[in-house]
């Protein structure tokens, strides 16, 4: 066949139903469709899977840096438990030597 143009065309259409193969058995065509899905499912599966071990990644991640800002947190927490017991050991020194001093008869002033 050639076209106005003086090309040569060549009619693209399926040949008579004698010509085509009928191969294609019911059961081919459902396992192959069935191996599509199941990649299609084994690629979701391993897509997801990706996306749980990276969120698990970085969840331990910030759960060492939050274990390490605890044990911070504590260092100062008995840091300043251990200023302030000293303190109190001071406080409670200073109170006897201000009850030995000013609230306790003196023995010498007795004696006069």
């Amino acid at each position: 066949m050639i076209d106005r143009n003086g090309k040569t065309v060549i009619p693209f259409a399926p040949g008579s139903k004698a010509n085509v193969r009928d191969d294609d058995d019911p059961a081919d065509e459902s396992g192959k469709a069935i191996v599509v899905l199941l990649k299609e499912a084994a690629d979701t599966a391993r897509a997801t899977c990706l996306q749980a071990v990276s969120a698990a990644q970085k969840a331990a991640i910030q759960l060492r840096a939050a274990e390490a800002r605890i044990k911070e947190l504590e260092l100062e927490v008995r840091y300043h438990s251990d200023r302030a017991a000293h303190a109190e050991k001071w406080l409670a020194h200073v109170h006897r030597e201000i009850e030995d001093k000013f609230f306790r008869p003196n023995p010498a002033a007795q004696s006069k």
